[in-house]
């Protein structure tokens, strides 16, 4: 496996004017854990689609030992493809800022709690757009990510909108 596809662009793609993401990804990822003993290795492929504004997958491979049932059907509808790729995403877009561009981690919580107002509704913002250029439902992402209601995650959003943060 190639680390990037032939037609994939070198540079970083604009999501929205301050967020940068990767042109493509290959992620590699154990669902649900290695600690689970029903665990399978996906590795998939996506490339941003510039016209769509959204991640397309191109490949997909889940493997699991025989020994431990092989993979079945049932386990291909089970694994969540596009949100491995999301949390993959997540970790690995860059900003755009008055000092220049920056990678950041969007997975990384903990200092949720001390952002300001203005600074959590850019970031509700900017996972809300990730959600959506990775095909998930972005309110349900944003809710579940936050863990508020996903009637506070709406508040959240409009609230970014009135500030001109998204679309």
């Amino acid at each position: 496996m190639k680390n990037q596809p032939d037609d994939a662009p070198d540079e970083l793609q604009p999501l929205r004017p301050d967020l940068l993401v990767t042109p493509w990804l290959t992620i590699h990822a154990a669902h649900p854990s290695l600690e689970d003993p029903g665990w399978f290795a996906v590795s998939a492929q996506a490339i941003f689609s510039i016209e769509e504004q959204r991640y397309v997958i191109t490949g997909v491979s889940i493997e699991r030992p025989i020994e431990r049932g092989g993979v079945s059907a049932v386990d291909l509808r089970d694994v969540p493809v596009m949100t491995l790729v999301a949390d993959e995403l997540a970790r690995r877009v860059h900003v755009r800022t008055a000092h220049g561009v920056a990678g950041i981690d969007l997975t990384n919580s903990a200092s949720l709690a001390d952002l300001s107002r203005e600074d959590l509704r850019l970031f509700a913002a900017r996972k809300y757009s990730l959600a959506r250029a990775t095909g998930l439902a972005p309110l349900r992402d944003l809710a579940e990510y936050l863990g508020v209601s996903q009637s506070t995650a709406t508040r959240l959003v409009a609230s970014a909108r009135e500030q001109g943060l998204l679309d």
